[in-house]
């Protein structure tokens, strides 16, 4: 079926993503697209289908630097949704949650550019909408859930780098536990928002509880760089666990900076230039200087 062509590009999508190839992760997830435009006068499953695979062709394009793309992104599900909105119950909860998986493209975007102000405020927005939103049915209720999990993520990385750190521990919370409750067998992001929270938690002074969060994330980050076979940001991720448990364990801070350095050295080529590896790459030198930064 054409809702199992679009399952299968955008799973090819993400394998791409894994080797850095970004154009053909991002081509995959658009000819996925095309397959779900064909199914729409199906309903709102496949509409809600269709947001959702464009929203992470957006996120994808966001990281990858190209921000005039992920705004272009934005704007086509805006006016997809507009166009469609006569096959589903107007002022529903179905169109609310629908309405934030665009925004929050355009949300990624605002971050990867920045300005983590801008950020933050749209991303809670959007959790506030989600939040009150009532909708009935699996695929809605999952995507719901999921969108939940996608903003309160971002918006507690952009509360972090605003040096709101009791905000960002909060919001970083109820990521985990989106995810928890979304998708719980996607421990890679699990271990990503604990990897923030663990450092909010540090620079709050909450350094006993900052280790029990990170700790395990090392351990698992650990062995998937053991058993990694070309996923390029499986050495990132270790990398920025490893800074957050020297924020942590300052008594090791040295030696943790150390190994984060040397895995940020190692990354391929393009990597380097992307927004998130040069941020992550500035905190380890910085705090390997003895100066630590939120931004």
């Amino acid at each position: 079926t054409l809702n199992n062509l679009a399952v299968a590009l955008g799973t090819g999508g993400d394998a791409l993503w894994a080797l850095r190839h970004f154009n053909g992760a991002i081509d995959s997830y658009r000819r996925s697209l095309q397959s779900l435009a064909q199914a729409v006068h199906g309903g709102a499953f496949f509409i809600v289908n269709y947001e959702g695979f464009l929203t992470e062709m957006g996120a994808y394009q966001a990281v990858s630097g190209d921000l005039r793309g992920a705004m272009r992104t934005a704007a086509i599900g805006r006016a997809f949704l507009d166009r469609n909105r006569a096959h589903l119950p107007q002022g529903s909860g179905e169109m609310r949650v629908m309405e934030t998986l665009p925004a929050y493209v355009q949300t990624m975007a605002s971050y990867e550019r920045g300005d983590f102000a801008a950020a933050s405020r749209s991303a809670a927005e959007d959790i506030e909408r989600l939040r009150t939103a009532k909708v009935v049915g699996p695929v809605l209720k999952g995507w719901r859930k999921g969108a939940l999990a996608f903003d309160s993520q971002v918006c507690g990385r952009a509360e972090y780098q605003l040096g709101r750190f009791a905000a960002a521990e909060s919001t970083l919370h109820a990521a985990l536990k989106w995810d928890w409750i979304s998708a719980p067998s996607n421990r890679r992001q699990i271990d990503k928002d604990s990897t923030w929270l663990a450092m909010a938690l540090a620079r709050q002074g909450k350094l006993r509880e900052a280790s029990r969060v990170i700790e395990p994330v090392v351990k698992l980050d650990e062995n998937r760089l053991a058993r990694d076979h070309g996923d390029v940001w499986v050495p990132y991720e270790l990398a920025g666990a490893l800074y957050a448990e020297s924020l942590a364990e300052p008594a090791q801070r040295e030696r943790l900076l150390g190994r984060a350095a040397t895995l940020l050295r190692g990354m391929p080529e393009r990597l380097p230039r992307l927004h998130d590896v040069r941020r992550w790459r500035r905190w380890v030198l910085h705090s390997s200087q003895g100066a630590v930064t939120a931004n």
